[in-house]
């Protein structure tokens, strides 16, 4: 989030390719940013649900950020993990 600001765009293609080592087709970009849209709105409605859903983890949230666009971001990036193109072998 920090390397693209406010380009949710930006932020989608650089995930997706960061997860599977291509370029978004038109109709997947398509569909992660409507996620990333309805989940926008959905943290923004309640602030609290954006602090509950960034605090799991180990890791502190930046709160230079804000929270309903990180939590955005993040539902859609556990969205691309539960991508079959995600899955490594280990």
């Amino acid at each position: 989030m920090r390397a693209h600001g406010d380009d949710a765009d930006r932020v989608i293609e650089h995930a997706f390719r960061a997860l599977t080592s291509r370029r978004p087709s038109v109709e997947e970009r398509t569909i992660l940013r409507t996620l990333h849209d309805e989940e926008l709105r959905y943290f923004e409605e309640d602030p609290t649900r954006a602090d509950a859903f960034l605090s799991i983890g180990d890791s502190p949230r930046d709160a230079s950020l804000p929270a309903a666009k990180v939590a955005a971001a993040g539902a859609v990036a556990l969205t691309l993990l539960n991508f079959d193109e995600c899955v490594m072998k280990r």
